[in-house]
């Protein structure tokens, strides 16, 4: 999937940007980044709110990041300056040694580098120490011990061990968007070191007064049924295998219920697994299984199928943020949840929390909110505005020798 270049998603989260008041002299910050724009996943859509939030303030913002087929290796994308490096080999860390040399030559003109786990973590842990200036990284999750839970030994043993080999590598400063994270890094890092800054949901979006249901039904050729739906990638902490194994029982108790399983096809072993499961279950001609679904189109967009949803289940075995937890409430529908890693932070409206990899338990959540039962809450809102505001200040506390390195 693609976003726009100036796409009405991010309309909301640049005019938010522009209202800050901010210290007159103006930042030069590089982000060093597996994937942004025109990618629209968890990683690159954060850090393009961000780095066009700032942008819009009056800051020198500049992202290095991989080339792939028809991208330009350089352009200005709505205030931010976006330089591509091509790697003849499509692995993550080596993509990111091939941007090296330009985070150097980058790095030198910048007051701040900000990068993320963890394809580039290696090039900027060499980096540093060629550019002298502070150098943040976002830690997105700390999985450790949880590998032994997504992979057979010696598997897991080899993860964890590759994971801990990564985070051992010394930056400046850890940026985190939990608490449940914080915690785990902090066994890893010294914790005056890391700092918590929440994610951030799209609410201009994410609007169900904007969204168009009824044109999602349609497409799928679902009139009145009750759907159950699973947003994402089939990826191995995602415990979508958990919300499949489920489908059986929920189709016997919920006589009108439909599946909807939007599934991206990366990774190609985890897309290949959910369609093997699938085809096993006998109410499999209840289930639809659909590619990804674009945040514009002519058609029904992500928002329309996510508000046509009558409950969004959301099964992982952790979560760094939990960004479709967060979409999902700010559309106000029911959330099916695990009880792990970030999203007990994270939920808040109509949901049910669930002991994680147990398709019973996921099942007789289902039921429940199929009948009207489900915990009600306040609404918990991340904005925009107050992460890049929180990302400055921080910056700025660098900077200014607040905090010790």
């Amino acid at each position: 999937m693609v976003l726009p270049r100036n796409s009405g998603y991010l309309t909301s989260f640049i005019n938010s940007a522009t209202k800050m008041t901010f210290m007159k002299e103006k930042l030069k910050i590089l982000y060093v980044l597996e994937t942004y724009y025109p990618f629209v996943g968890g990683l690159a859509r954060g850090f393009r709110i961000l780095a066009e939030s700032l942008a819009a303030s009056g800051h020198d913002v500049s992202v290095i990041t991989q080339r792939f087929e028809e991208m330009k290796p350089f352009e200005v994308v709505n205030g931010v300056k976006v330089y591509r490096v091509s790697s003849p080999i499509k692995n993550r860390f080596i993509a990111g040694l091939f941007m090296l040399p330009l985070i150097i030559e980058k790095g030198r003109d910048a007051d701040i580098i900000h990068t993320s786990t963890y394809g580039t973590m290696i090039s900027c842990w060499i980096a540093k120490w060629f550019v002298k200036k502070p150098i943040l990284i976002t830690v997105h999750e700390v999985l450790q011990d949880m590998w032994g839970e997504i992979y057979k030994q010696p598997k897991a043993f080899a993860a964890k061990v590759f994971e801990r080999a990564l985070l051992a590598l010394n930056f400046d400063y850890y940026v985190v968007h939990s608490d449940f994270v914080k915690e785990k890094l902090a066994k890893l890092k010294p914790k005056n070191n890391i700092r918590r800054i929440y994610c951030t949901a799209n609410y201009e979006y994410f609007d169900v007064r904007k969204a168009r249901p009824q044109a999602a039904r349609r497409e799928l050729g679902i009139k009145d049924e009750f759907i159950f739906a699973y947003f994402g990638r089939p990826g191995v902490t995602k415990g979508y295998q958990y919300f499949i194994e489920a489908i059986d029982k929920i189709a016997d108790a919920v006589k009108n219920a439909k599946f909807l399983l939007v599934l991206s096809k990366e990774p190609v072993e985890g897309y290949k697994n959910a369609l093997e499961l699938v085809s096993k279950c006998k109410a499999k001609d209840r289930i639809i299984v659909h590619d990804p679904v674009p945040l514009f189109s002519k058609g029904p967009c992500l928002r329309d199928y996510m508000a046509a949803a009558d409950c969004i289940v959301v099964p992982s075995l952790s979560e760094g943020f939990g960004l479709v937890v967060a979409e999902a409430c700010a559309l106000g529908r029911p959330v099916v949840a695990s009880n792990a890693g970030s999203i007990p932070e994270i939920i808040s409206g109509k949901y049910i929390l669930v002991r994680p990899k147990d398709p019973d338990a996921i099942a007789d959540a289902c039921i429940s909110v199929a009948r009207g039962k489900y915990k009600r809450s306040k609404k918990k809102v991340f904005t925009a505005e107050k992460k890049a505001a929180e990302h400055l200040k921080l910056y700025r506390e660098i900077l200014e020798n607040k905090i010790k390195l």
